[in-house]
């Protein structure tokens, strides 16, 4: 009997440790202030951004699937870092060309099928809303994602980052996915059937800060959605705070400016960012014509998104 009471106490210690823990780890986290960078350093970041236009994109279509709604094309080209980018470039059969196209970013440990499945994000709802109504969508495989597993020799991103701790290869890879999105619009401009001027983005989880990057660098995105939101801040599988702030989405917040902007956040996301984190970067974002918008739920937003980000993408590309 003493030794159960021994036991007993010494669990009720355990646990009440453990929850002070907890509780103190999930007041450091909502303590962490979101903060913007002055132009000198931002002027420094976005050099890292930059590639060279010069070599040659040669994109090649190695699939075409067609049916009555849609063309959609498997495409390959040449990223940066003797990359061999991989993604899904789909075409209306409704509408008039040239048609303004959507670009798609998916999260971490998905892939471009992501927009053409429901298991993770609902992002074929968003996909059939956009063709349905006569917008083309490009989705391209990350880095270490998808069809390119193969550059992180086979490993999942996330034993990469939350077993490994590699965080500066997930920063490389933010870095990179950036780039080649810029490349692929670079391509987009080349195409009779898709007007150049009317370029819109949506990214998810990881894809979120992806795309408010390429949005914030990249005024030939005239539009963007960033759902399920993603921040980067302390954490011990990330590098040092002094070395997020160049993929950090704060950093970039600011510099969308002329930009209508969605942010569809989720009100008990705890895998990576709370709601106040959402609304401090909500706030630091430039653009005037902005939109915050909270689901009731947690990191997977519920399907009745899709027509929200559907139609926000539709109203501000027409």
């Amino acid at each position: 009997m003493k030794r159960l009471h021994i036991l007993i106490r010494f669990s009720l210690l355990y646990f009440f440790l453990i929850g002070c823990s907890i509780s103190s780890s999930a007041q450091e986290q909502d303590a962490y202030q979101l903060k913007a960078v002055n132009d000198e350093v931002y002027k420094a970041i976005i050099q890292f951004y930059e590639y060279d236009r010069e070599i040659p994109i040669e994109l090649n279509t190695v699939e075409r699937i067609e049916n009555d709604g849609y063309v959609r094309e498997k495409v390959v080209f040449n990223g940066i870092n003797n990359s061999q980018v991989t993604g899904y470039l789909a075409i209306p059969k409704t509408g008039e060309q040239p048609y303004p196209c959507i670009l798609q970013m998916h999260g971490m440990t998905v892939s471009k099928s992501d927009f053409w499945e429901e298991e993770y994000h609902y992002g074929e709802l968003v996909t059939q809303g956009l063709l349905l109504s006569g917008y083309a969508v490009l989705a391209l495989d990350m880095p270490y994602h998808g069809e390119r597993l193969y550059e992180n020799d086979f490993e999942s991103t996330r034993i990469t980052l939350f077993r490994k701790g590699w965080g500066y290869r997930i920063r490389d890879m933010v870095v990179q996915s950036t780039i080649e999105y810029r490349r692929a619009i670079d391509y987009l401009e080349t195409r009779g059937d898709i007007d150049a001027n009317r370029i819109g983005a949506i990214g998810y989880s990881l894809g979120s800060v992806v795309t408010m990057i390429l949005t914030g660098i990249d005024k030939r995105i005239r539009t963007c959605v960033i759902c399920s939101t993603a921040i980067m801040r302390p954490l011990d599988f990330l590098p040092p705070e002094e070395h997020l702030t160049g993929f950090a989405s704060q950093t970039f917040a600011s510099s969308i400016k002329q930009q209508p902007f969605l942010m569809l956040a989720a009100k008990n996301d705890n895998f990576n960012c709370t709601g106040e984190h959402a609304e401090q970067l909500f706030n630091l974002v430039g653009s005037k014509k902005k939109e915050l918008i909270f689901y009731d739920s947690g990191h997977k937003l519920p399907p009745e998104h899709a027509p929200v980000a559907t139609s926000w993408l539709i109203d501000n590309l027409k």
